[in-house]
């Protein structure tokens, strides 16, 4: 691969990469095999899976045999303004469709759709920077089933503190990766079709939980949502931002605007967004997405 033309010659066939795997939500590396799914005009769907590539390294900008052109370049303005992309290790991608079509009985398109739904929707909004959060919850109930496969059945007969172990020892091999994925399939189908509520109706909703509406005209002022790993898990409306305390959180993030400056909400899952927002790029359009839950605030 080389660089053969300037990123303002790309125009829909600029590729903003992102490190990180849509399937299994781990790291991506320098080399590593991936591919890339392609959103359409308004990231709403996926258009066009990519051929396989290696993964660049940071600040490159190069042109593949397909015409795309793969961007790692800091502050780029075309990435800005490029349709959404979700990158999957490749290995990722296959284990992924395998494991929905014998879960779920989908068709490698509609398999595809779902990945790149999983995957655009971790983000907390288009081309945002990792948030480096930490798993609160690692779900291992594919443990067992993994460690056959692999043929290490003693792993999983091992008690779970040695297993954690083993796994923050070992956290980016294909082995961890895949119980990932198979603890993915094991949720329940995603919610169709999505259905929009203006956000001066939702009082609160946290992942898992019934969306909870009124009809009170006398609503508070603010919004708050409440990112984690895998997206947005929570939104509730407080009279007034919470006062700053000092305390850290290393597996959540928190974004705190008026409920003047939205429109309305997806359900299905979270987009937000806001007109400003203190520490993010002024300009561009953000969104908060998660499964169960759809904001949008107009930018």
């Amino acid at each position: 691969m080389h660089n053969t033309a300037q990123p303002e010659e790309m125009g829909d066939n600029h590729l903003p990469l992102q490190p990180r795997c849509g399937a299994c939500a781990d790291s991506i590396f320098i080399h590593e095999r991936v591919l890339a799914l392609r959103g359409n005009h308004d990231s709403t769907a996926c258009q066009e899976t990519t051929r396989p590539f290696s993964f660049p390294q940071y600040d490159m900008f190069l042109k593949i045999p397909s015409g795309l052109s793969l961007c790692r370049r800091a502050g780029c303005g075309q990435c800005a303004i490029a349709p959404e992309f979700v990158t999957v290790h490749y290995d990722c991608y296959n284990i992924f469709i395998a494991c929905f079509k014998e879960t779920f009985g989908l068709e490698r398109n509609e398999a595809v759709d779902r990945l790149w739904t999983l995957g655009s929707y971790r983000n907390p909004w288009p081309k945002a920077e990792l948030l480096h959060l930490v798993e609160s919850n690692v779900d291992l109930s594919a443990l067992p089933k993994v460690a056959g496969v692999f043929e290490l059945p003693q792993l999983a007969r091992l008690p779970l503190e040695l297993v954690m172990m083993i796994r923050k020892l070992s956290r980016h091999e294909l082995f961890w990766r895949c119980i990932s994925i198979m603890a993915l399939a094991s949720k329940p189908s995603l919610p169709q079709p999505l259905s929009r509520i203006p956000l001066n109706r939702i009082l609160s909703w946290k992942r898992g939980e019934p969306l909870v509406l009124t009809q009170t005209p006398q609503m508070p002022p603010f919004v708050r949502v409440t990112v984690d790993i895998d997206g947005v898990c929570q939104v509730e409306r407080p009279h007034k931002p919470t006062p700053y305390t000092g305390k850290t959180f290393e597996g959540l993030t928190f974004f705190v605007n008026r409920v003047a400056n939205t429109s309305q909400m997806t359900t299905g899952y979270a987009s937000v967004y806001p007109k400003t927002l203190r520490g993010l790029q002024p300009g561009i359009q953000i969104t908060l997405l998660c499964p169960l839950l759809c904001l949008t605030l107009e930018a």
